[in-house]
């Protein structure tokens, strides 16, 4: 196995798994790299040509899902979020012009990605929203069918190592599944990767919010965004019971000027505020209603793909 130079070269038995509850610089991403590959080719050598074979799974979502996302504000922009005239854009991942997007669990540094989640409670957790922290939530429909690659693969000794390393909560493994992912879980077939989180466990009960009945996150890449539609969102205030206390409503209404967004602060005009919320609320709830509805008449097709993964050895 080749490694860095300086860096711990990973040999394991088959009795021993790679451990990601915390990055090792001795071994480096470049060791961790190679020891997960040397799990999918165990045999492999400098002069071989290896095949192996993935039993991937993948999701579909139809046209009308509903995914709520989080973005944090910093306390130095809130009085524009506040008062300001705000614009579709910052609802999403910021774009190059603005600044480069730092490294994420499923983002390399400098690649745009829209991070969505299946339920608002995981969304806020999976930001690390604290009580007394602002932030802007907002709801997203997809305006097609969509298909995501599922990270839980099978009960391989591989896909519990992937499991293992996209359930990491150190940083420091960004790069190592950014590199794994690309590797190994990207396909043009597919517009993202549908994973769980790695902060909120499956049915887990809050006292506020009940139980949490999905766990799912996905990540869409860039070129698949004009996909995702929002909907509208709220500037909120986390409380100390963990809930989202709304100051300021943001809504899509011109078809024709999609960066533009109508808004109205709770304090401003509480009755208008509180109308454009109800309405946000029904459309959402009516837009998921047709989607379940798709779902049970199956009005989505299946995709017609074969994803095959050619890798060069280092």
């Amino acid at each position: 196995m080749s490694s860095l130079k300086g860096q711990r070269e990973m040999i394991f038995s088959e009795d021993e798994q790679l451990n990601f509850k915390e990055f090792d610089p001795s071994i480096g991403a470049d060791g961790y790299c190679s020891a997960i590959r040397n799990v999918l080719f165990p045999s492999s050598k400098p002069t071989t040509l290896d095949i192996a074979a993935l039993s991937i799974k993948y999701r579909i979502y139809v046209r009308g899902s509903i995914f709520s996302r989080v973005r944090p504000i910093d306390n130095s922009l809130i009085d524009k979020f506040l008062k300001e005239h705000v614009t579709r854009k910052e609802f999403f991942p910021a774009t190059r012009s603005v600044k480069d997007a730092s490294i994420g669990r499923f983002n390399a540094q400098g690649v745009r990605k829209l991070y969505l989640a299946d339920h608002p409670y995981v969304a806020l957790k999976e930001c690390g929203i604290e009580p007394g922290q602002h932030f802007l939530f907002s709801y997203f429909s997809f305006s097609a069918d969509t298909y995501f690659m599922d990270a839980e693969l099978n009960e391989t000794k591989f896909s519990k190592i992937l499991h293992d390393l996209f359930q990491s909560e150190d940083r420091r493994f960004y790069e190592v599944i950014n590199r794994v992912y690309e590797s190994y879980l990207d396909y043009p077939e597919f517009q993202g990767l549908a994973y769980s989180s790695a902060r909120v466990q499956k049915n887990y009960h809050d006292p506020v919010w009940g139980e949490i009945d999905s766990t799912t996150n996905l990540v869409m890449k860039e070129d698949h965004m004009p996909s995702a539609e929002l909907l509208g969102g709220w500037l909120a205030l986390c409380d100390e019971k963990y809930r989202p206390r709304y100051l300021r409503i943001f809504i899509p209404n011109n078809p024709k000027k999609k960066q533009k967004l109508v808004s109205t602060s709770y304090q401003g005009s509480k009755s208008k505020f509180i109308s454009l919320t109800q309405e946000l609320i029904r459309k959402t709830r009516d837009t998921k209603r047709k989607s379940v509805n798709r779902i049970k008449n199956k009005e989505y097709a299946d995709p017609e793909m074969s994803p095959v993964k050619v890798l060069i050895k280092d």
